[in-house]
């Protein structure tokens, strides 16, 4: 088994026979070009295990950098109606509750067609309610709300849309505050219209 420690040794025991056989001005300088690239790499390698982290911008660009990691942003959804179709853009950290959301509305409305482009991007929040809207929310929603549509972005929910009286009114807002209830959804807009 190879070790730091005994990688160096042999590194240093290779340079010193170099020196005796080549017996040069500069010693550096002959043996560089006598010894083999494979050896450089080792002995650079081990020479850097030990390097403070302060010291390893000195390293240059032969070091191995660490990837740019995004910061976490809020899932952006946005769903409603277009004539025969239910429409579904957006955002979500899982692809689960993409499909999910996607599938719950196509056996709650068969005789639609569901445009699901939601895509799936690590870097947003994960949030609770992508496992539970298909179900609690979007299904009554979109059969009692005339031009349905809901926003979620940036953490607020926006309703928009027509219901026929203050009684669905209230049963669909009631359904959206419990279906996008999590830890990220900081409000509720309520721009439904209640009318014919």
């Amino acid at each position: 088994m190879t070790t730091p420690f005994s990688l160096g040794l042999q590194t240093a025991f290779n340079l010193a026979l170099l020196f005796l056989v080549a017996g040069c001005e500069d010693p550096t300088q002959k043996a560089n070009q006598l010894v083999s690239p494979s050896l450089k790499t080792e002995a650079t390698a081990s020479s850097h295990e030990n390097v403070r982290p302060a010291e390893l911008s000195q390293l240059g660009d032969t070091e191995k950098k660490e990837p740019q990691v995004k910061e976490p942003e809020y899932p952006y959804f946005y769903i409603y109606k277009e004539g025969a179709k239910i429409v579904i853009e957006g955002a979500l950290k899982s692809r689960v509750q993409i499909k999910g959301i996607g599938n719950e509305l196509e056996i709650d409305f068969p005789e639609l067609e569901i445009e699901n482009r939601l895509k799936k991007e690590s870097h947003r929040h994960a949030v609770g309610w992508g496992n539970r809207i298909g179900v609690a929310v979007l299904g009554d929603y979109f059969r009692l709300v005339k031009n349905p549509a809901i926003k979620y972005e940036k953490g607020i929910v926006t309703l928009s849309g027509v219901v026929e009286n203050s009684g669905t009114h209230k049963k669909v807002t009631q359904g959206a505050i419990t279906g996008f209830a999590d830890v990220w959804t900081e409000n509720l807009v309520n721009e439904i219209k209640v009318g014919k």
